[in-house]
């Protein structure tokens, strides 16, 4: 890829990702045309005191909100993730960039819309360890919804007003399950 066409890429659109999961392209794109960047960040690790393997794909809001809890202005993550750590072998999840508070007694539900689709609400728990700032979705037909999609807005109860709606660009995601 030419200097020129890497010059389109704002600092803004740029996700540091280890150089095993970027995947440039291998051939020019042809003249007029440009590759969009995915905003996907893979990684792989182990959880846990018996270290077993996940994968995960993460990708941050476009947008920021004000929390009066930690920074000023934070992002949201949605995360995907595959794992036999995980009881039903994955976890989807949500968590703010800082120590904004996510309302949510026990269970509750995020409204989400994909593309141009209605929005629908899912249903979501606090992870056991009651943190604020985070929580799992457990409708697995999120992860088909994102595979299809290349815009998620999610909308959140949150401490400070009552509502976050945060936008995400979610082209590419790639991330397959354990087979």
């Amino acid at each position: 890829m030419a200097l020129k066409e890497w010059a389109l890429v704002t600092a803004a659109s740029l996700v540091i990702t280890p150089a095993y999961a970027l995947q440039l392209p291998t051939e020019p794109a042809p003249q007029g045309t440009h590759k969009a960047v995915s905003r996907w960040d893979y990684t792989a690790g182990v959880v846990g005191i018996d270290n077993i393997p996940y994968r995960k794909a993460c990708v941050n809001s476009t947008n920021t909100k004000s929390f009066s809890q930690g920074d000023p202005r934070q992002f949201l993550k949605f995360c995907i993730r595959y794992s036999k750590y995980d009881d039903v072998g994955y976890g989807i999840y949500v968590i703010t960039s800082g120590s904004g508070e996510l309302l949510c007694k026990e269970r509750c539900s995020i409204r989400m819309k994909f593309d141009s689709d209605e929005s629908s609400e899912f249903p979501a728990v606090v992870p056991d360890n009651n943190v604020k700032y985070q929580l799992f979705i457990t409708d697995k037909s999120v992860i088909e919804s994102v595979r299809n999609a290349s815009k998620m807005r999610i909308e959140v109860d949150t401490a400070d007003d009552g509502n976050g709606i945060f936008d995400f660009d979610i082209a590419g995601f790639s991330l397959e399950p354990d087979k």
